[in-house]
């Protein structure tokens, strides 16, 4: 009983370690773990799923990624068709 909560307890140690390691590194700026903009990866996985179980949404997610490329290799926002940008 008594090695279960030590393990326990090493572990948890460890895991909190390991933690306030990858805020360390985060804060020099050797990972970006949090998005600012953009699309959240858990929302790019929903939007796969649901082209799995629905084809005929996978034209959105072509346009979607079609945007977001236009948007990096611009800088600036795509301007819809038939709107005139003032």
């Amino acid at each position: 009983m008594i090695e279960i909560v030590v393990w326990l307890a090493v572990g948890s140690v460890a895991l909190y370690g390991l933690h306030c390691l990858g805020r360390w590194m985060e804060a020099k700026g050797w990972i970006s773990s949090r998005r600012t903009s953009g699309s959240t990866a858990a929302g790019s996985a929903m939007l796969e799923l649901q082209a799995i179980l629905d084809p005929s949404t996978r034209h959105v997610i072509e346009l979607k990624h079609e945007e977001r490329k236009n948007e990096d290799d611009a800088g600036d926002p795509p301007v819809p068709e038939g709107r005139v940008d003032p």
